[in-house]
């Protein structure tokens, strides 16, 4: 039974993150202020706490939990994306994506049933070793891999986040997929929030580049948004003769 929860947890990582890297790779490109999609994956987060309080009562309700957390972690995403004024690519994260996802292979091994896959002190060693190992195997692959993506360690931080996460669910007694789903979501709940306020913590720190300055990291910012404010690049006035000779001409 454990070997079979694994691999629905793994099917969920998948179904997980590419929907939050779809979301956020559509928020980065639309011209929305970071703070809409910011407030609206807030409030759909307090909606799947409200989804998960009333699956007793509310069957259909309950099961809406857990991809509602997965809408609400793509919009922190992508408004942090719009925030610090960064290009990404949809390959990009998916590839990223998929790297962490495929680290859940090794904590399926590690857990594979065994005389001491029942003792809880077996289960926290395995968590403890495969986040180690992930986190290195995932910063020295997407170097490799992803020499050009900007912020690559807060994308990688992000991700990890969420997979870290789904492993802690994945130690959590279940006995069919619809308490699988059940026991990822106070997990994934917690690892949305704490991207979320990484997310506004860099945004407004300004962890990103200054429009005025003329530099967007491949947006353009002659007649750009900034943080919801328009901005228009002043034109550079012609090079001249008297310019050149400081008004001796």
């Amino acid at each position: 039974m454990k070997s079979i929860k694994l691999w629905h947890v793994f099917a969920l990582i998948i179904g997980y993150f590419a929907t939050v890297s779809g979301i956020a790779f559509g928020i980065s490109v639309s011209t929305l202020p970071w703070w809409l999609p910011f407030t609206v994956g807030a409030l759909i987060w307090i909606a799947a706490i409200v989804f998960f309080i009333k699956r007793e009562s509310m069957a259909k309700l309950g099961a809406l939990a857990l991809p509602t957390t997965a809408i609400s972690c793509g919009l922190f995403i992508g408004a942090y994306v719009r925030g610090v004024h960064i290009k990404v690519e949809f390959l990009d994260l998916a590839l990223l994506a998929g790297l962490s996802a495929g680290c859940f292979l090794l904590l399926m091994a590690l857990l594979t049933p065994n005389r001491l896959n029942g003792r809880a002190w077996y289960q926290i060693l395995s968590l403890v070793v495969w986040l180690g190992i992930s986190i290195t195997g995932c910063i020295f692959a997407s170097r490799a891999l992803l020499p050009e993506l900007p912020k690559r360690g807060i994308f990688l931080l992000f991700y990890l986040l969420l997979l870290g996460f789904f492993g802690i669910g994945a130690l959590i007694e279940s006995y069919d997929f619809a308490e699988t789903c059940s026991s990822l979501v106070v997990p994934l709940l917690v690892a949305t929030c704490l991207i979320g306020v990484i997310a506004l913590l860099l945004i407004s720190g300004g962890d990103g580049c200054d429009c005025d300055g003329g530099c967007c990291d491949g947006f353009d910012c002659s007649g750009g948004n900034h943080n919801g404010t328009q901005y228009t690049k002043k034109k550079q006035p012609p090079t001249t003769m008297s310019n050149l000779s400081g008004g001796v001409l």
